[in-house]
């Protein structure tokens, strides 16, 4: 079974996961925060519980890893959305068009 792109996790600037992930992310917000694609995404408690499927250019993606999963603090999330279309998010191979 292959898992779906289901959520987009915006990484806070400046925190400590934006530069554990400086060089490995799955795209960019037009004002350069990371974001991260996730199949699930638990933010019940201090921790955020993420699974993530990184996008094809990913530098993890690359070494065959094709599902991650994460505890990042609540803190360091800016923003999650919720992607339930057919088409794929903008960097993970989808188009914004």
């Amino acid at each position: 079974m292959t898992e779906k792109v289901r959520f987009a996790v915006i990484i806070g600037a400046g925190t400590e996961t934006e530069k554990l992930f400086a060089d490995n992310y799955d795209g960019v917000t037009g004002d350069n925060h990371l974001v991260l694609f996730c199949s699930e995404a638990d933010l019940s408690g201090y921790h955020a519980k993420l699974v993530r499927i990184p996008g094809l250019g990913s530098q993890i993606r690359e070494k065959g890893v094709t599902k991650q999963k994460l505890w990042i603090p609540i803190a360091h999330i800016a923003a999650m959305s919720e992607h339930g279309g057919e088409d794929l998010p903008i960097g993970f191979g989808g188009s914004s068009t």
